[in-house]
C-alpha cells in the first residue's frame, strides 16, 4: 500500500527488493538443511565406525582367541568351528557396514551368525525366533544385531538355553518390530539401555538417515524381557 501510494515506480523497486530478500532467505534455509542431512550422514558414519572398532575390539578378540587356545588342545575341531564362525561374522558385518539399506534377511544372518559365536564361546544356546517378519524388507544395517549383541554382552545368563524373539506388526501408518531380549534368570541386566549409549546412539542415528522424522525407538522392562520397539512411519 506504501509503495503504491508513492508511486508506481517505487513499487516495482520495492517488489523487487522483497523478492530477492525472499529469495535470500530460502537460500539460507536450504542451505542450513543440507548442511543437518549433510551433518547426520556423518554422524552415521562415525556411530559406523565406533560399531565396527567395538566388535572388534580388543577385550572381544582376546576373549575369543582364549577360547580358541583352550579348545584346541582338546577339542580341535570345535576350534575349527569357532574360528569358521567367528571370520563369518566379520566378512558380514564387514560386507553390510558399508550399506546404507539391506534386507532384513541379511540383518537376520549375521544376528544367526553372531549366536553362534556367543553360543560356541559361552556355550550356551542362543536362539532368535522370528514371528511375522516379512525378510524381503529393508532396514539400515546392524539394528537388531546391535540390540542382540547389548542383550548378551549386558546380561550374565545361567539357563542353557536363551530365546530371543523379533516380531513385525503393520498397520496402514506404522511399521513396527519388537524385539523382546530375556534378561538374565534373576530378571535383572547390568544394562541401563539409556540413550547415551553408542548403541542406543547408532541405531537412532541410522533410522534418521533413512527414515528422516519418521521413526520411534523405544524400550522398557516387562517381565522377564526387555523389550525394544523399532517404529517406522508409513
Amino acid at each position: 500500500i506504501v509503495f503504491f501510494s508513492i508511486g508506481e515506480n517505487y513499487f516495482y523497486v520495492g517488489f523487487s527488493i522483497l523478492s530477492l530478500l525472499l529469495l535470500t532467505g530460502l537460500t539460507m534455509q536450504d542451505r542450513q538443511q543440507r548442511e543437518m542431512f549433510h551433518q547426520t550422514n556423518l554422524q552415521a558414519s562415525q556411530l559406523e565406525a565406533q560399531m565396527l572398532r567395538q566388535n572388534i575390539q580388543p577385550h572381544f578378540l582376546m576373549n575369543s582367541l582364549t577360547t580358541i587356545l583352550e579348545w584346541v588342545e582338546v577339542e580341535p575341531a570345535k576350534a575349527g568351528q569357532f574360528i569358521e564362525l567367528l571370520a563369518d561374522e566379520f566378512r558380514l558385518f564387514n560386507a553390510i557396514s558399508q550399506k546404507q539399506i539391506i534386507t532384513v534377511m541379511e540383518e537376520i544372518q549375521l544376528c544367526q551368525v553372531h549366536l553362534d559365536v556367543m553360543g560356541y564361546r559361552l556355550q550356551k544356546s542362543f536362539k532368535l525366533n522370528l514371528e511375522n517378519v516379512d525378510l524381503s524388507r529393508n532396514i539400515p544395517p546392524g539394528l537388531f544385531h546391535t540390540l542382540i549383541e547389548n542383550g548378551i554382552s549386558h546380561n550374565s545368563y545361567c539357563q542353557e538355553v536363551v530365546v530371543f524373539i523379533l516380531s513385525e506388526s503393520k498397520n496402514e501408518y506404522n511399521l513396527t518390530y519388537t524385539l523382546h531380549t530375556p534378561l538374565a534368570a534373576d530378571h535383572q541386566s547390568k544394562q541401563s539401555y539409556n540413550a547415551s549409549g553408542t548403541g542406543s546412539k547408532y541405531i537412532r542415528s541410522r533410522l534418521e538417515q533413512s527414515f528422516p522424522d519418521r521413526w520411534q525407538f523405544v524400550s522398557f522392562q516387562q517381565n522377564e524381557y526387555w523389550v525394544t520397539r523399532i517404529i517406522i512411519k508409513d
